[in-house]
């Protein structure tokens, strides 16, 4: 998934920053009481960190404390037993009242949640294909506008020839226009 921000050819520092968020109702760091642990690419050997690319945070239900912050209601939220304690941290928050809808909606059919899933990849990919025809399409603009560009000038220099009574063979020469070409922008003038 974090490689299909680019095209076959494009550069990795085309790349955006990935954020991966895993809640577990378990405990995999032994040995703390910790319950975010945030993990990015790191080169041990050459003690070298890899620039701002992607980023693993690990929450861990069990070892949850209320320390006031926002990620510690959320994970009150997750670690919700019954629906009357999710409607009360619903009520407090609108973002985690969307979520218990998404929950509640999901949750009801196997067949519903796939249908979900299917619709918000198919969203992915259609702003994916959007975004791809939009810079294909810049590029083209780019070297169309290049080319239209290069032919005004060809067409500049040639009539300051002519205004110049340079003779028509080495017009052809330094523009590059065919016979056919600098004739027929003769006679626009």
């Amino acid at each position: 998934m974090y490689t299909e921000g680019i095209r076959s050819g494009e550069a990795y520092s085309r790349l955006k920053h990935t954020v991966s968020i895993v809640i577990l109702n378990g405990c995999l760091i032994k040995g703390d009481a910790v319950y975010h642990h945030r993990f990015r690419l790191y080169d041990a050997e050459n003690n070298l960190a890899y620039p701002d690319s992607m980023e693993i945070n690990l929450l861990e239900i069990p070892k949850r404390k209320d320390d006031g912050t926002a990620l510690s209601r959320w994970l009150d939220f997750f670690a919700a037993r019954s629906e009357e304690d999710f409607m009360s941290l619903a009520q407090m928050n609108p973002a985690m009242d969307e979520a218990w809808g998404v929950i509640k909606y999901l949750s009801g059919d196997e067949q519903e949640r796939a249908l979900a899933e299917s619709r918000e990849k198919a969203r992915r990919d259609l702003v994916a294909m959007y975004d791809t025809g939009r810079e294909e399409g810049r590029e083209e603009g780019r070297e169309e506008g290049r080319e239209e560009g290069l032919q005004l000038e060809r067409r500049r220099v040639a009539l300051s020839m002519l205004d110049l009574g340079i003779p028509e063979d080495k017009i052809l020469a330094a523009t590059g226009f065919s016979g056919e070409q600098l004739a027929k922008l003769k006679d626009r003038i």
